[in-house]
């Protein structure tokens, strides 16, 4: 039993991890290569480049590879992808809820 729950905790764990991972990389994104994001005002990191900010965790040949990659046909068209798949099962999470609601006779009341 001890070994489940510590199975439950290494998922957990790695499940935030990747969370926070890709938090940081949208960050990224939408800081240095789309410019939708700015920094703060005032800020210190306001002029620095994305491997001074994020000082020892890539370099600025890392960085140059993961902005190409980002820039790439091949990113954009796995972008859409994810996107349109993402909107159809939220629409089908919606009309599926909508349609419980009449056929259930629970949920009518």
């Amino acid at each position: 039993m001890e070994d489940d729950a510590e199975g439950k905790r290494k998922k957990n764990f790695l499940r935030a991890l990747a969370a926070r991972f890709r938090r940081r990389k949208s960050w990224l994104v939408s800081r240095f290569i789309t410019k939708t994001t700015g920094p703060s005002a005032g800020s210190e990191d306001a002029h620095k480049q994305p491997w001074e900010v994020c000082e020892g965790q890539f370099t600025q040949a890392q960085w140059e590879q993961f902005e190409e990659y980002v820039r790439s046909d091949e990113f954009q068209v796995n972008r859409i992808y994810i996107y349109l798949i993402v909107n159809l099962v939220m629409k089908a999470l919606y009309i599926g809820i909508h349609l419980n609601r009449f056929t259930n006779p629970v949920l009518c009341m």
